[in-house]
């Protein structure tokens, strides 16, 4: 017959041992919390398009890294064609930034278009999502419907060229500025759909130059500010809202019961076009 023996040890804590034994388990909870976090977070992928080529966006192989698609992710449309090209959103895309511009000596254009119903979703959760027309640019279209699940800067870099959005933006009231405090706007930014914005956003034009082309363009307030200048066939401010120039503004358009202020700006506007309410 074989015998165990149950031998048991006490063990002895005293207390700082279960003071530093608390701090561990703190420390460890920490950790995961924030991996969690990082995880759940938003700027997950980075990926740049690595093919002198038109082609899908759900295609793999275009990319440098994982497919970017999903809110937060970074899109790079930034490599060195020897044609203009065309990318086109096959798939359901959500991106935090998107980068367009061929980085060449030689630029050509990117167009982003979509298949489909797909459009483009910019989301990078309670930060602005971004797009950024690269300095190097030849000048761009997206003409993919754009929507808005977080307030959007857009901006070109390049000098002279214009950063074409040839459909509406769908903006569910969040705020659209033109150029930044970090990041001016050299060139100018089309918005050239027959209805530029549904949801009407808020839109502040800090530097260069927003186009409108020919259309109507219906917002809550607008902001031009110094140095910086709107052009629009026609232009409809809510019932609400407001315009305030620093910057210039030609249009024709249509105030709300706010009216308009005019700053240090220039106003240019059709003989007999009278706003409800002119401030100076």
């Amino acid at each position: 017959m074989i015998a165990f023996t149950d031998v048991r040890r006490p063990i002895r804590l005293n207390y700082s041992t279960l003071q530093m034994r608390k701090v561990r388990v703190a420390m460890a909870c920490a950790a995961g919390l924030l991996l969690a976090g990082s995880s759940a977070g938003l700027a997950s992928t980075t990926s740049a398009w690595k093919v002198d080529a038109a082609g899908g966006w759900n295609t793999p192989d275009n990319w440098s890294a994982a497919i970017p698609a999903a809110a937060g992710d970074e899109a790079d449309l930034t490599f060195d064609l020897t044609a203009a090209r065309i990318v086109t959103i096959d798939t359901a895309v959500s991106l935090g930034t998107l980068k367009i511009g061929d980085s060449g000596p030689t630029a050509f254009a990117y167009t982003l278009a979509r298949s489909g119903s797909f459009t483009l979703t910019m989301d990078n959760g309670a930060a602005h999502a971004v797009i950024e027309e690269s300095a190097t640019s030849a000048g761009d279209t997206i003409s993919a419907p754009v929507t808005l699940n977080s307030d959007l800067d857009v901006y070109s870099l390049a000098t002279g060229k214009t950063l074409e959005i040839s459909s509406t933006i769908a903006a569910n009231n969040h705020a659209i500025s033109i150029g930044t405090a970090t990041a001016t706007n050299l060139g100018t930014v089309r918005i050239d759909a027959s209805t530029p914005f549904s949801g009407t956003p808020t839109i502040t034009v800090n530097s260069g130059i927003l186009s409108l082309n020919t259309r109507t363009g219906s917002v809550t307030s607008l902001v031009v500010n110094s140095g910086a200048s709107v052009t629009a066939g026609s232009f409809v401010i809510s019932t609400s809202g407001a315009l305030t120039l620093n910057g210039s503004f030609s249009s024709s358009f249509t105030t709300g019961t706010s009216g308009m202020t005019v700053g240090s700006g220039v106003l240019y506007m059709p003989i007999g076009a009278v706003p409800g309410a002119l401030r100076n």
